[in-house]
């Protein structure tokens, strides 16, 4: 038998031929069959397969998540500015204190140095007094 004796017409026409392609159209049927079965039973699957993008309740749930986060990191960002802006103004406890105390050394050394200038003019005044005398001693010790 030579190749010019093979006809083209029973090319895949014998009965294993033909009985592997009906096998393989019956198992894609069942299983499709038991995809779309699967599919009722099952329902939507919960990561956004097949459904619209961000529709799922996982990518719902995900996207609070989310929301919920930046607001508490908006939150604890408002708070912390707050409390710098506080601090900056002075409103806070220490600077409070701080102040209170600036305010309390400034006044008693004011009260000093006004009480050392009275005390140094009186002595310039005493000592002119005593220059002013010409004749008379001075006692320094005084």
């Amino acid at each position: 038998m030579s190749i010019s004796s093979i006809s083209a017409s029973t090319v895949g026409q014998s009965s294993f031929q033909t009985m592997n392609r009906a096998i393989q159209t019956n198992g894609q049927n069942v299983t499709a069959a038991h995809a779309i079965e699967n599919k009722t039973h099952l329902g939507q699957p919960s990561f956004g397969n097949g459904t619209k993008t961000g529709t799922s309740p996982f990518q719902q749930n995900n996207d609070r998540v989310q929301n919920d986060g930046a607001r508490a990191i908006q939150r604890s960002n408002k708070r912390l500015e707050d409390t710098f802006a506080r601090t900056i103004q002075g409103t806070g406890m220490v600077q409070k204190v701080a102040k209170n105390v600036e305010a309390a050394g400034t006044k008693a050394t004011s009260s000093l140095v006004q009480n050392a200038q009275a005390a140094y003019q009186q002595s310039v005044k005493a000592m002119a007094a005593a220059s002013a005398s010409k004749g008379s001693s001075v006692d320094i010790a005084a």
